[in-house]
This record gives structure tokens, C-alpha cells and sequence, in this order.
């Protein structure tokens, strides 16, 4: 299991002119992305300050996205596709599986006000056991309409280029 201790040390030079990156499970922003989620008023985060190590020139300003909430659990109807050449779940109790979409139950999800949570399940790299962090609807429009990325539906797309997102779909039930 990975969990952090102190604050995420990167070279913040290699974030360049890019919004937010993801560094291993974790979300880097700049300091013009925080600006703008600042100015759409998104809730549900702090911001840690990014410790840069690495060469002067290009250093700038970032920050780790820090949920403060958890989404409640996956819905029963959630579907998982089992790898059958893989053996039994490891001692961590996440079985080798892909999950997704995520389905949630409407009911679930109804109070929640923020736009950006933490899953409350464990997903893994193969490495390493995390918690996702999820966006909201509103933050994807956002980004989107600000031509921060394009709408991409897979890598495979013909208009997906090095500096879009690809976004896990969730499904409410």
C-alpha cells in the first residue's frame, strides 16, 4: 500500500505549460490551474505546495490535489471483469480485476457538493494499492469549455494528443 507522508517532491519543470499532471496515483497542478478552480468556486480539495527538486530554470509553482471528501461505495450493480490466468487475491484483498465504469447509486450521491473525492475502494497499478481521485461532471465541462483538454472518449481517438485527459465514465443507477 502507498501512502504519503510528507509533501510530494517532483521537478516541477517538467509540468511545463500543462494544467495538472498525474504524478504515480496523484494530481499535480500548476499555479494557473489553481487560479481557475479558484475561479469556478470547485470545492471538495485542499492544495498541498509541491517541493521542486531539479534544475532552476523552469521551476514554478504546484500543488497536490488533496480530497477532503470520500465517495460513498459502488453500487451493487458495478460490473468486474476477473483476469483468469491471475491467481488469488493478494494478502491486500484487491483481486486482480478492471473495474469500470463505476456505477453509484443516484440515492448516494444526491447531498454531495464537492468536485473532487477520493473513491472509497482501493484500486491498484499492479504496483501499488491506492485510492482514486474523481472529478465532478462540472470540473470535466470546465476544463473541457476552457479548451484546457479536448472531449476525448479513449486514446484510440483521432483528435487525442500527449497533453489530454482521459476520463473513467461513472454511471449512476
Amino acid at each position: 500500500m502507498r501512502e504519503q507522508l510528507s509533501s510530494l517532491v517532483i521537478d516541477t519543470s517538467k509540468i511545463k505549460d500543462r494544467y495538472m499532471v498525474n504524478v504515480g496515483p496523484f494530481w499535480v497542478v500548476s499555479k494557473k490551474m489553481v487560479d481557475l478552480m479558484n475561479k469556478w468556486n470547485l470545492k471538495g480539495y485542499d492544495l498541498n505546495p509541491v517541493v521542486h527538486k531539479g534544475p532552476e530554470a523552469g521551476r514554478q509553482q504546484a500543488y497536490q490535489i488533496i480530497p477532503k471528501h470520500t465517495l460513498p461505495n459502488w453500487s451493487s450493480q458495478m460490473v468486474h471483469f476477473y483476469f483468469a490466468t491471475e491467481p488469488e487475491p493478494c494478502i491486500c484483498g484487491i483481486k486482480r480485476t478492471i473495474n469500470g465504469p463505476f456505477h453509484y447509486d443516484k440515492e448516494d450521491l444526491k447531498d454531495l457538493e464537492s468536485d473532487i473525492y477520493l473513491s472509497a475502494e482501493w484500486s491498484h497499478d499492479g504496483k501499488y494499492v491506492y485510492k482514486k481521485t474523481l472529478f465532478s461532471k462540472k470540473f470535466r465541462d470546465l476544463i473541457i469549455e476552457n479548451k484546457i483538454t479536448k472531449d476525448i472518449r479513449g486514446s484510440d481517438d483521432e483528435n487525442y494528443g500527449s497533453k489530454d485527459w482521459l476520463f473513467e465514465p461513472g454511471i449512476l443507477v
